[in-house]
């Protein structure tokens, strides 16, 4: 008898280090799902016009569009027009400006009566981000031909658009996953509960009239 409440005290003892370590990660899984904060994200917003091409009511209206591009996707977007034309080899000294990690740029050019833009992707956005989806939003119609065209703002919002419904396409893919992993923690610290009650239900010395 002395020997089955023992061993029993050290199983359960281990049980409740496991039960312990679960219920941590139950903890820490939460507080991953939880949203960071979109003020953070907000700050990074750049919008710099060197080129001239918007007028004041546009650039705040695109702001407004960065700012809900950043809070659907977690991940920061810049727009820096210029009358300086840069490619894969030539990028722009605003990025020494930028302390965000995860970062969509797109530069539009304006330089001998035509327009130019290019697109860079940093950190998360470049993970997030294929050579399909980039090829399908700067080849989109509206991308494309209002930039190409002159018509700065609409090819703007555009791109802004398409770009948040690449980025979130890929997100998706994975929101559910913090989930499964909490449900499953769950599942597994009920177990091991379910476990301790046996254990001492079956070692539970048996009482003689």
């Amino acid at each position: 008898g002395t020997f089955g409440v023992t061993l029993f005290d050290r199983r359960a003892d281990v049980m409740k280090t496991k039960l312990a370590a679960i219920l941590t990660l139950i903890v820490l899984m939460t507080a991953w799902i939880l949203p960071a904060s979109a003020a953070t994200y907000a700050r990074e917003t750049l919008l710099i016009d060197n080129a001239d091409l918007l007028t004041d009511d546009e650039e705040q209206r695109l702001l407004a569009d960065i700012v809900d591009f950043i809070e659907a996707t977690d991940c920061h977007l810049a727009i820096l027009t210029d009358t300086v034309r840069y490619d894969y080899y030539t990028t722009p000294a605003v990025l020494d400006l930028l302390s965000a990690k995860d970062l969509v740029l797109l530069t539009v050019s304006y330089t001998g009566g035509q327009y130019y833009y290019y697109l860079y992707t940093y950190g998360k956005a470049n993970s997030r981000l294929s050579d399909h989806d980039v090829n399908v939003i700067l080849d989109a119609d509206a991308v494309y031909d209002n930039l190409k065209g002159g018509n700065i703002y609409e090819g703007l919002e555009a791109f802004i658009s398409k770009t948040e419904n690449r980025t979130r396409a890929f997100a998706l893919k994975f929101e559910y996953l913090p989930a499964i992993l909490l449900v499953s923690l769950v599942a597994a610290a009920i177990c091991c509960g379910i476990v301790v009650a046996r254990y001492k239900m079956k070692l539970k010395p048996t009482n003689y009239p």
